[in-house]
């Protein structure tokens, strides 16, 4: 049986990897899994982070399918959730609070702003 760090390091590098290939809906999928697992630890730090993610990760997906999104938007986008996904894996198995924050809020805003500027800028799909 796997412990603790074993499958948040797991999950993460699942997560980093898909969002190599923009897979923004497996990212979900392993975040939602991460969010059951840390309920099962009674970890609620990593239910809060696994939450964002999912969260994000499905903005993210739902603006894809919605929009003709900018394409270096969308890269630029991805490469700042990527690294902060990436960033997230040590400061969930040290339990530090204030980078799980931190990352968590950088993730968050890059998020609003690539919604922000799909509405403005895109044109829905038909």
């Amino acid at each position: 049986m796997k412990n603790k760090s074993e499958i948040i390091e797991e999950s993460i590098t699942q997560m980093v990897n898909l969002l190599q290939e923009f897979n923004f809906q497996g990212c979900n999928r392993v975040s939602r899994d991460l969010v059951t697992v840390s309920k099962f630890l009674d970890d609620t730090d990593g239910v809060f982070a696994a939450e964002v993610l999912a969260a994000a990760f499905s903005e993210i997906d739902d603006l894809v399918g919605c929009y003709e999104v900018d394409a270096s938007r969308l890269s630029e986008t991805r490469d700042e959730v990527q690294k902060r996904t990436a960033a997230l894996s040590h400061s969930l198995i040290e339990n530090e609070k204030e980078k799980i924050y931190a990352q968590l809020s950088g993730i968050a805003n890059a998020v609003t702003d690539f919604r922000i500027s799909t509405w403005y800028t895109s044109k829905p799909k038909t």
